[in-house]
């Protein structure tokens, strides 16, 4: 059994390499990758110990370098069908049957799959795989955390892939999406967008279910399929709620008048923080994209069903868009023919139609 063991320590390593190799670089290009990956390793490890005080003097140096996503409430227009099509279709799925997969079968069923999915995906695969020892951390899931996370140093063309276990089917999935955005990187000459909001792996998600699914007849597959549709939808009502936020705290600038709104300000983070407009702002933005990036997936993991070599040349198209924020890429998309909402109406019939025979829904 292979020891996946990558650790904080790794990071800090990587970190004052990276500090000692930049004055010694004369590429300007290979000076901004050093910068990129500076502040992601920042923010990572700063993370890791909920901390701000420890010094990094060149990233102190750069620290107004780091790429901002902005928002772009416009497209919420474009997505005003999607609030109509599925308000209240939410259903109330069962719980996934406890997997308890050691982590070198979980590797075995992302071998599997991208195999399935053949070149080049496999052949970027093998590429991680061969540097899993050092790469990969397995830890258990605690509440509240998000899955899986993944870091590309674009320097030392270097992934670093965090996956939390709950130990259903989920960390099968977890696993393929993170190693997603590493083959999204190779894919575009070892660069990770910030901006693809996700449009990339959850389409690698939703094909492994239909795999795995039609190779296993594992209901779970079904259950996850669904589960991605009803987190847009409970993202499309946070972004209604939050909406709500920003106009109250701009209008009274306190929640007081306000108990069920101050209630939910905070369950995103403290109410008195002197912070909280920002990060109110930014969890608003997280959302929309996670709404909008869900679409876009959707359209996309049709363009694969309808031929795959076309959801393929198409995958590569937006994974190599040259974009410097949202509204770029999501222009970039839109010319190649996505139509937002397209087939949402199509997904829901596909993909909550079975589950519905197999559930109760919540609202009928």
């Amino acid at each position: 059994m292979v020891k996946y063991n990558y650790t904080i320590f790794d990071l800090e390593n990587k970190l004052s390499d990276l500090q000692k190799i930049y004055y010694k670089e004369k590429n300007i290009f290979n000076k901004q990758d050093i910068i990129y990956d500076v502040n992601l390793l920042r923010d990572e490890i700063e993370k890791y110990y909920n901390s701000t005080e420890r010094d990094f003097p060149l990233i102190t140096l750069f620290k107004n370098c780091k790429e901002i996503n902005k928002p772009y409430f416009y497209l919420m227009n474009e997505f005003k069908d999607f609030f109509s099509i599925l308000r209240n279709r939410d259903v109330e799925l069962p719980n996934l049957k406890n997997k308890c997969l050691d982590n070198d079968s979980l590797f075995d069923i992302a071998n599997e799959f991208y195999a399935y999915l053949g070149h080049p995906f496999y052949g970027y695969f093998q590429k991680i795989y061969r540097q899993r020892r050092k790469h990969i951390n397995f830890v258990s899931y605690n509440n509240n955390e998000i899955y899986g996370n993944t870091l590309f140093l674009r320097y030392f063309n270097e992934a670093f892939i965090t996956i939390k276990k709950v130990n259903t089917l989920e960390d099968a999935s977890t696993l393929i999406h993170e190693i997603g955005h590493v083959i999204s990187a190779y894919m575009n000459h070892n660069f990770i967008c910030t901006h693809y909001c996700e449009i990339d792996t959850i389409t690698y998600e939703l094909l492994f279910m239909d795999y795995f699914y039609d190779k296993y007849h594992d209901n779970d597959a079904l259950f996850m399929k669904a589960d991605i549709l009803n987190s847009a939808i409970n993202a499309s009502d946070e972004v209604v709620n939050l909406n709500k936020l920003a106009i109250y705290e701009k209008m009274n600038n306190k929640f007081s008048k306000n108990k069920t709104l101050k209630t939910y300000a905070n369950m995103i983070c403290d109410y008195d923080s002197l912070d909280f407009e920002t990060i109110l702002k930014d969890y608003r933005e997280d959302k929309v994209l996670t709404l909008i990036g869900t679409l876009f997936a959707i359209e996309l993991y049709y363009k694969f069903r309808e031929d795959f070599n076309l959801g393929e040349y198409y995958l590569k198209k937006i994974v190599n868009i040259n974009a410097s924020n949202n509204e770029q890429l999501f222009n970039h998309i839109k010319r190649f023919g996505f139509i937002p909402n397209l087939h949402t109406k199509e997904f829901e019939h596909d993909i909550y139609e079975p589950v519905r025979k197999m559930t109760k829904w919540k609202n009928n």
